[in-house]
């Protein structure tokens, strides 16, 4: 048998910002995540694991905009 491990790049950033973090995992980390936070709460919430915090979003358009921001973060990610 022949295993194969694929990594998804988007699974392990979201893994890594639900996390709590006891040291830095790469020099930066707090300040990245920090500039999430400050950007937009909503969004950082509902990146890191919270996504029931949707529920609070008033209108389909406020949950399409979390929607938009989400994935336009994550491809910012991904290219840094």
């Amino acid at each position: 048998m022949k295993l194969t491990f694929k990594l998804n790049p988007d699974y392990v950033f979201l893994h890594a910002i639900n996390m709590a973090q006891h040291k830095e995992p790469f020099s930066g980390w707090a300040e990245f995540t920090n500039d999430i936070w400050e950007k937009d709460k909503a969004l950082f919430y509902f990146l890191s694991g919270a996504p029931e915090y949707i529920l609070f979003a008033t209108s389909q358009k406020a949950r399409k905009s979390l929607f938009e921001k989400a994935e336009k973060e994550l491809k910012r990610v991904k290219q840094s």
